[in-house]
């Protein structure tokens, strides 16, 4: 197993270094989940830590406070600097009619690395997605200036590499569960799926 996942992290590091020209400036999407967590990895071990930061939304109370603690200190573990910044206004016009995770996802997130990327005159914008979400299974490796290195992996072989970096499952948690990402406003739309969780949500809120 320790082979196998050497083998396939350097096999990415060299397809990162093949793709990212030199010099390259680079911006990473990250959530603080296991996949942005192992492209972060794969990046800094492709391209070291001096032309890549990760780049963090923040949407208010609409995010775990799990994961606002986890990205800071799961940023100083990897060893890239951390941008975070506020979407809670974004996120609130996009859910006016009713939270869209595919809304929040095009204009909010993509949207938001695209103008820090111009602003702040990346390169490139690193993407966590894989062959276990929609954009992995629909999309392409790169479109654009968007790279997502992990694109031909599942969720598997992503957590492979996670403890190869040294991580466990429990320090990638963002979400409601480990293997679950986003933000409580997605709650809106599954308010009984789990009474316990999601019913208690709808009576706090």
């Amino acid at each position: 197993m320790v082979d196998d996942a050497t083998e396939l992290a350097f096999s990415l590091q060299n397809e990162i270094r093949k793709t990212l020209p030199p010099e390259s400036r680079v911006a990473i999407a990250f959530s603080g989940g296991m996949d942005s967590t192992v492209a972060a990895c794969c990046v800094r071990a492709a391209i070291g830590e001096e032309r890549a930061v990760l780049v963090h939304f923040n949407f208010g109370p609409y995010t775990y406070q799990k994961t606002a603690e986890n990205v800071k200190s799961l940023s100083r573990r990897i060893g890239l600097p951390l941008i975070l910044i506020d979407k809670q206004k974004e996120i609130e016009a996009v859910s006016r009619k009713g939270p869209s995770c595919n809304l929040c996802t095009k204009r909010v997130k993509l949207g938001g690395m695209m103008a820090f990327a111009n602003e702040h005159r990346a390169d490139w914008i690193i993407s966590g997605a894989n062959q276990s979400d929609t954009w992995g299974q629909y999309g392409i490796p790169i479109h654009r200036n968007t790279y997502s290195p992990l694109f031909h992996l599942n969720k598997p072989e992503i957590r492979v590499l996670l403890e190869y970096f040294g991580f466990a499952l429990g320090d990638v948690r963002s979400g409601e569960s480990a293997l679950r990402e986003g933000c409580k406003l997605k709650h809106l739309m599954k308010a009984m799926a789990v009474p316990e969780y999601h019913g208690k949500a709808v009576c706090l809120s």
